[in-house]
Protein backbone atom coordinates (compact mmCIF):
# COMPACT_ATOMS: atom_id res chain seq x y z
CA UNK A 1 0.00 0.00 0.00
CA UNK A 2 0.93 3.21 -0.64
CA UNK A 3 2.09 6.09 2.17
CA UNK A 4 -1.33 7.43 1.72
CA UNK A 5 -2.85 5.26 4.10
CA UNK A 6 -2.33 6.01 7.59
CA UNK A 7 -3.65 9.19 6.58
CA UNK A 8 -6.82 7.26 5.59
CA UNK A 9 -7.38 5.30 8.42
CA UNK A 10 -6.89 7.89 10.83
CA UNK A 11 -9.72 9.97 10.01
CA UNK A 12 -11.69 7.28 8.04
CA UNK A 13 -12.11 5.17 10.48
CA UNK A 14 -14.95 5.89 13.59
CA UNK A 15 -17.85 4.03 15.22
CA UNK A 16 -20.72 5.73 15.59
CA UNK A 17 -22.60 5.14 19.33
CA UNK A 18 -25.51 6.28 20.24
CA UNK A 19 -24.93 6.82 24.03
CA UNK A 20 -23.48 10.59 24.70
CA UNK A 21 -20.72 10.40 27.30
CA UNK A 22 -21.16 12.63 30.27
CA UNK A 23 -19.79 15.73 31.12
CA UNK A 24 -16.27 15.79 32.80
CA UNK A 25 -15.81 17.74 36.03
CA UNK A 26 -15.13 21.30 36.00
CA UNK A 27 -16.88 21.77 32.70
CA UNK A 28 -19.86 24.06 32.80
CA UNK A 29 -23.20 25.64 30.87
CA UNK A 30 -21.07 26.80 28.23
CA UNK A 31 -19.85 23.29 27.15
CA UNK A 32 -23.17 21.22 27.97
CA UNK A 33 -24.89 23.53 25.03
CA UNK A 34 -21.77 22.90 22.94
CA UNK A 35 -22.24 18.80 24.02
CA UNK A 36 -25.62 18.36 22.88
CA UNK A 37 -25.75 20.48 19.67
CA UNK A 38 -22.70 18.50 18.60
CA UNK A 39 -24.30 15.41 19.61
CA UNK A 40 -26.95 15.83 17.91
CA UNK A 41 -24.91 16.09 14.29
CA UNK A 42 -25.61 12.58 13.48
CA UNK A 43 -25.53 12.46 9.95
CA UNK A 44 -22.78 14.48 7.84
CA UNK A 45 -20.66 15.16 5.63
CA UNK A 46 -16.97 16.80 6.00
CA UNK A 47 -14.93 17.47 3.13
CA UNK A 48 -10.82 18.64 3.76
CA UNK A 49 -7.40 17.98 3.69
CA UNK A 50 -4.97 15.47 6.60
CA UNK A 51 -1.35 15.97 6.93
CA UNK A 52 -0.01 13.28 9.19
CA UNK A 53 3.65 13.10 10.24
CA UNK A 54 5.28 10.12 11.97
CA UNK A 55 8.95 10.84 12.97
CA UNK A 56 10.56 11.99 9.81
CA UNK A 57 7.88 10.30 7.25
CA UNK A 58 4.66 12.23 6.41
CA UNK A 59 1.65 11.62 4.22
CA UNK A 60 -1.22 14.13 3.10
CA UNK A 61 -4.33 13.98 1.52
CA UNK A 62 -7.81 15.34 0.62
CA UNK A 63 -10.84 13.34 2.11
CA UNK A 64 -14.67 13.12 1.84
CA UNK A 65 -15.71 11.51 5.25
CA UNK A 66 -19.47 10.68 4.90
CA UNK A 67 -21.15 8.99 8.17
CA UNK A 68 -24.61 8.36 8.93
CA UNK A 69 -26.81 6.23 10.73
CA UNK A 70 -26.05 2.39 9.19
CA UNK A 71 -22.53 3.29 8.43
CA UNK A 72 -19.75 5.21 6.73
CA UNK A 73 -18.16 6.00 3.80
CA UNK A 74 -13.83 7.32 3.62
CA UNK A 75 -13.05 8.25 0.12
CA UNK A 76 -9.33 9.80 0.23
CA UNK A 77 -7.35 11.41 -2.82
CA UNK A 78 -4.01 12.14 -3.46
CA UNK A 79 -2.63 15.96 -4.42
CA UNK A 80 -3.78 15.63 -8.22
CA UNK A 81 -7.19 14.32 -7.15
CA UNK A 82 -6.96 10.60 -8.02
CA UNK A 83 -8.58 7.96 -5.61
CA UNK A 84 -6.19 6.43 -3.42
CA UNK A 85 -8.32 4.66 -1.68
CA UNK A 86 -11.75 3.90 -0.41
CA UNK A 87 -13.02 2.49 3.28
CA UNK A 88 -16.75 1.63 4.01
CA UNK A 89 -18.50 0.20 7.31
CA UNK A 90 -21.46 -0.80 8.28
CA UNK A 91 -22.44 -2.80 11.36
CA UNK A 92 -21.57 -5.75 9.38
CA UNK A 93 -18.07 -5.26 9.07
CA UNK A 94 -15.41 -2.81 6.98
CA UNK A 95 -14.06 -3.20 3.75
CA UNK A 96 -11.10 -1.51 1.86
CA UNK A 97 -10.86 -0.81 -1.90
CA UNK A 98 -7.11 0.70 -3.33
CA UNK A 99 -5.81 1.16 -6.58
CA UNK A 100 -4.63 -2.45 -7.68
CA UNK A 101 -7.46 -4.47 -7.15
CA UNK A 102 -6.99 -4.20 -3.63
CA UNK A 103 -9.97 -5.03 -1.99
CA UNK A 104 -10.11 -6.77 1.81
CA UNK A 105 -12.93 -7.17 4.20
CA UNK A 106 -12.38 -7.48 8.50
CA UNK A 107 -15.36 -7.43 10.95
CA UNK A 108 -14.29 -4.17 12.36
CA UNK A 109 -12.31 -1.20 10.24
CA UNK A 110 -9.55 -1.53 13.03
CA UNK A 111 -8.52 -4.62 12.03
CA UNK A 112 -7.66 -3.40 8.37
CA UNK A 113 -5.81 -0.68 10.22
CA UNK A 114 -3.98 -2.61 11.78
CA UNK A 115 -2.43 -4.71 9.21
CA UNK A 116 -2.50 -1.94 6.19
CA UNK A 117 -1.23 0.54 8.37
CA UNK A 118 -0.05 -0.30 11.65
CA UNK A 119 -1.00 2.60 13.68
CA UNK A 120 -2.40 2.08 17.28
CA UNK A 121 -5.36 4.90 16.66
CA UNK A 122 -8.57 4.38 18.83
CA UNK A 123 -10.98 3.51 15.71
CA UNK A 124 -14.37 4.04 17.56
CA UNK A 125 -13.20 7.70 19.30
CA UNK A 126 -12.51 9.29 15.94
CA UNK A 127 -15.82 10.63 14.82
CA UNK A 128 -16.59 11.71 18.20
CA UNK A 129 -13.27 13.58 18.29
CA UNK A 130 -13.90 15.10 14.80
CA UNK A 131 -17.54 16.94 16.20
CA UNK A 132 -15.62 17.98 19.18
CA UNK A 133 -16.68 15.32 21.65
CA UNK A 134 -15.12 13.01 24.14
CA UNK A 135 -15.72 9.60 22.93
CA UNK A 136 -17.62 6.64 25.46
CA UNK A 137 -15.32 4.87 27.28
CA UNK A 138 -12.39 6.07 29.84
CA UNK A 139 -12.84 9.49 31.25
CA UNK A 140 -11.65 12.23 29.45
CA UNK A 141 -9.19 15.49 30.37
CA UNK A 142 -11.18 18.10 28.78
CA UNK A 143 -9.99 22.08 28.53
CA UNK A 144 -12.74 24.33 27.65
CA UNK A 145 -12.73 28.00 26.01
CA UNK A 146 -14.88 30.58 24.94
CA UNK A 147 -18.36 29.29 24.09
CA UNK A 148 -17.78 26.02 26.30
CA UNK A 149 -16.14 24.91 22.80
CA UNK A 150 -13.36 22.32 23.60
CA UNK A 151 -9.68 23.84 23.46
CA UNK A 152 -8.23 20.43 24.31
CA UNK A 153 -8.91 17.11 25.14
CA UNK A 154 -6.77 14.35 26.19
CA UNK A 155 -8.47 9.93 26.03
CA UNK A 156 -6.91 6.93 25.33
CA UNK A 157 -3.16 8.30 25.54
CA UNK A 158 -4.15 10.38 22.54
CA UNK A 159 -4.23 14.74 22.75
CA UNK A 160 -6.66 16.35 20.29
CA UNK A 161 -6.07 20.10 20.34
CA UNK A 162 -9.28 22.42 18.58
CA UNK A 163 -7.52 25.01 16.82
CA UNK A 164 -10.66 26.61 15.58
CA UNK A 165 -14.38 26.47 14.85
CA UNK A 166 -16.76 27.68 12.26
CA UNK A 167 -20.35 27.45 11.38
CA UNK A 168 -21.54 23.82 9.94
CA UNK A 169 -25.12 24.85 9.52
CA UNK A 170 -26.88 27.58 10.82
CA UNK A 171 -26.15 27.78 14.44
CA UNK A 172 -24.67 24.48 14.56
CA UNK A 173 -20.72 25.31 15.34
CA UNK A 174 -17.93 22.41 14.45
CA UNK A 175 -14.50 22.05 14.39
CA UNK A 176 -12.92 23.55 11.34
CA UNK A 177 -9.04 22.56 12.29
CA UNK A 178 -7.59 20.18 15.44
CA UNK A 179 -4.59 17.97 15.64
CA UNK A 180 -4.05 14.76 16.93
CA UNK A 181 -0.65 13.50 18.61
CA UNK A 182 0.32 10.75 20.35
CA UNK A 183 4.43 10.11 21.02
CA UNK A 184 6.00 10.70 17.68
CA UNK A 185 2.63 10.53 15.60
CA UNK A 186 0.76 13.91 14.61
CA UNK A 187 -2.38 14.56 12.17
CA UNK A 188 -3.81 17.69 11.68
CA UNK A 189 -7.10 18.05 9.92
CA UNK A 190 -8.40 20.94 8.43
CA UNK A 191 -12.02 21.17 6.85
CA UNK A 192 -12.94 23.36 4.18
CA UNK A 193 -17.04 21.88 4.29
CA UNK A 194 -19.62 20.52 6.79
CA UNK A 195 -22.58 18.76 5.46
CA UNK A 196 -25.17 17.95 8.07
CA UNK A 197 -28.77 15.58 7.87
CA UNK A 198 -29.89 15.75 4.20
CA UNK A 199 -27.11 18.12 2.83
CA UNK A 200 -24.79 15.10 3.93
CA UNK A 201 -26.17 12.38 1.29
CA UNK A 202 -25.32 14.25 -1.77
Amino acid sequence: MTRILPAACLLGLLAGCATVPQAPPGTGAGWAAYRAEAAAVTAWRLEGRVAVRHGDEGWSARLRWRHGPEGWRLELRDPLGRRALRLTADARGALLEAPGGVREWAPDAAVLLGRHAGLPVPVAALGWWARGLPAPGPAPRLETGPGGRPVRLEQLGWTVRYLAFGEAAPGVVLPRRLELSRAALRVRLVVDRWALGQDATG
